[in-house]
């Protein structure tokens, strides 16, 4: 299976300019890495629009080379048009390409998503076993019905799966695909950001705030099937020592911006 995943051109950034550092698609990256880690006979590529200043005519000629059996997506609420803006132009010149959706937006907007007709699956919550699942099960013309954590359009309407458990063990996660990104792009020439690299320690929160969707994104779903409630988890010191170790020696790194939710917890 050809699997392409897409951070689109974008002309907002909401964090930093683009003179400053665009930040690496750490999500792309750790999804990237589970599915070449289950399945290295694949072909999983990223492009990084952004941090590789790609436009929009360059990304279709791309695309258009090869088209990926499976175009995925996840983007920020300020940037998820720019998504689906690229949704609908795989589907209009490669209708039988799956695109799958994913992040904190998309699994909050879901039924918004699917019904733009231009979405095909979105996945929810933590999504390198689910990816996984779904993409085997399509390859192997199976039901999706039978994925844990994904909405989709069946029958007229949409239907959404059971949830699926949070990762326990997070050290079991394969390493980040860092190779996959021109690293040495992120935080060149940049002031504030040099050798910009993104990097996670944990998932979750200890609190429920009202203004903040990631401990419900990162949350565990209570026995009633409902109601979320906070969840924090962590790699150990080692796991994420290893992590530090490799991008200082590997890729240059030495500006790490760790997006863990609650850092202090």
């Amino acid at each position: 299976m050809k699997v392409t995943l897409v951070r689109t051109p974008r002309y907002v950034w909401p964090f930093n300019s683009e003179h400053s550092a665009f930040w690496p698609p750490l999500g792309f990256l750790s999804l990237a890495g589970a599915l070449e880690a289950a399945h290295p006979d694949w072909s999983v590529t990223i492009v990084d629009c952004p941090g590789s200043r790609i436009g929009w005519q360059t990304l279709g000629t791309m695309l258009g080379r090869d088209w990926p059996d499976a175009l995925c997506l996840g983007e920020e609420t300020v940037s998820s048009h720019e998504a689906l803006r690229l949704a609908r132009l795989v589907k209009e010149r490669c209708p039988e390409a799956r695109i799958v959706a994913g992040g904190v937006f998309f699994s909050h907007a879901a039924r918004e998503a699917l019904e733009s007709n231009v979405i095909d699956y979105v996945v929810h919550g933590e999504g390198e076993v689910t990816l996984c699942e779904l993409l085997e099960t399509l390859a192997e013309g199976g039901d999706p019905g039978r994925v844990r954590g994904i909405s989709y359009r069946a029958d007229g309407g949409i239907a959404t799966t059971a949830a699926r458990p949070l990762l326990d063990n997070l050290d079991a996660l394969p390493m980040p695909a860092w190779a996959k990104v021109p690293m040495a792009a992120y935080g060149r020439g940049s002031r504030n950001h040099p050798g910009l690299v993104s990097i996670e320690h944990s998932r979750g929160c200890v609190d429920n705030c009202s203004f903040c969707i990631l401990w419900k994104h990162m949350g565990r779903l209570g026995e009633d099937g409902r109601t979320v409630r906070p969840c924090y988890r962590s790699k150990s010191a080692a796991r994420s020592f290893d992590e530090v170790a490799r991008l200082v020696r590997d890729f240059g790194r030495y500006t790490f911006g760790w997006v863990d939710p609650t850092w202090n917890a």
